[in-house]
């Protein structure tokens, strides 16, 4: 839930649905949820602050006492998720600016050039949504080939 649905007000749908990828891109890449309180309204507050956290990277103690096998997150991928993270939605990364990220362009490279761009007026046939199809095609691969336990009950 992005923060302007928390407090209540009007929303853009593109900026939340930005916040949206940014929680599914954190659960993939860290295996946790981004977002804890000790109440609804702890959880709440962090949310309207942008206020997340990272596993401690490895460090963290599992209930039975083990080691954490926590996976520590690029720089470019921080910067990619401090920038979906925005609380201010006006201030808040787009979709277009993500497709241009380092980190995304490392893992889900756009598709060759020499492609002849599709006319723009067609929005089944925009170049961002190709890409888009391509980079959901290139998630699925890494879900599949990612094996990982959420550590985090989502009830909780």
């Amino acid at each position: 839930m992005c923060p302007d649905l928390v407090r209540k007000n009007s929303y853009s749908g593109q900026a939340a649905d930005v916040w949206a990828l940014g929680v599914i891109l954190f659960i993939l890449a860290t295996g946790r949820l981004p977002f804890h309180g000790d109440f609804e309204g702890d959880l709440f507050r962090r949310i309207q602050q942008g206020k997340y956290q990272y596993p401690d990277e490895g460090r963290e103690r599992q209930p039975d006492g083990s080691q954490s096998t926590g996976y520590a997150p690029s720089p470019a991928l921080k910067s990619l998720v401090r920038k979906i993270f925005e609380p201010t939605a006006s201030l808040r990364i787009t979709a277009d600016q993500i497709l241009t990220e380092p980190w995304l362009l490392q893992h889900c490279p756009p598709p060759p050039t020499g492609q002849e761009e599709q006319p723009k007026s067609d929005p089944d046939q925009s170049p961002v949504k190709e890409q888009s199809e391509d980079m959901g095609q290139a998630l699925l691969k890494r879900i599949e080939e990612t094996s990982f336990e959420i550590t985090q009950d989502v009830h909780d």
